[in-house]
């Protein structure tokens, strides 16, 4: 699949969502791309399938994608999409995140819902933000100069304060002031952000992205790179589980 089953997300409750579709200067016009439907209840039920030619647009409306997946067939050739929707803002715009970012930053190591709380931030942080721009590769990143490079550097800056808080957190969580109890709400943050990070390492290396033009291929940042890592931060917090 080009596009593997997904539903849209952060979209407001119950809006429609319309896509056009464009193939330019392909036959036959679709290119052989399809679009595939499948309902949340029934995943091993057969597909719809439509192949929308160059030009066209199609439309999941209301509650559709609140209760089914769509994908897409890969085809030959290029093909643009162009998806318009209503986005729900409270949680996935910049001025959030920086909010965010600068109350967890005020870490209380008193709190097991503050210290969740910047956790998920943190992992939001990584999974939504900075690895959603550098997996486009060097020429979206060429494309967005200036004030979107100088905004994820920014991020970048901030994902480092928060990975070295992380490693304070760890040490306080093998001291005895720390409690059982707190040492497992650590670790259900630590295996969340773990098992993102396994996706995005399966997508880096996938058949699909190796095919791509080397431009086009994810970047993965140094700064991304955890020491130490989060299989042996777990393996620790495990011993005081």
């Amino acid at each position: 699949m080009a596009i593997s089953w997904h539903q849209d997300p952060h979209v407001v409750k119950n809006s429609t969502i319309a896509v056009y579709v464009s193939t330019p200067e392909q036959e036959p016009p679709s290119a052989g791309y399809k679009v595939v439907f499948r309902r949340l209840d029934d995943e091993s039920g057969a597909p719809v399938v439509i192949e929308p030619g160059s030009g066209s647009a199609y439309l999941m409306l209301g509650a559709f994608n609140a209760t089914h997946q769509h994908g897409v067939l890969a085809g030959e050739g290029e093909r643009v999409s162009c998806v318009f929707r209503t986005i729900e803002l409270k949680e996935n715009s910049l001025d959030w995140l920086l909010e965010t970012c600068a109350t967890a930053n005020a870490l209380s190591l008193d709190s097991e819902a503050a210290i969740a709380a910047h956790q998920d931030t943190f992992t939001r942080l990584e999974m939504e933000w900075i690895r959603q721009f550098w997996g486009k590769g060097a020429a979206h990143a060429a494309l967005h100069r200036g004030w979107w490079q100088e905004t994820i550097a920014h991020l970048e800056t901030i994902w480092e304060m928060f990975e070295q808080q992380t490693n304070d957190l760890i040490k306080h969580c093998t001291s005895a002031e720390s409690t059982t109890s707190l040492v497992k709400t650590v670790l259900k943050a630590l295996r969340r952000r773990q098992d993102l990070r396994a996706r995005w390492e399966a997508f880096y290396t996938s058949p699909a992205v190796e095919a791509l033009p080397e431009s086009q291929r994810p970047i993965v940042r140094p700064s991304l790179v955890t020491q130490p890592s989060l299989e042996m931060l777990i393996a620790i917090l495990c011993q005081f589980s």
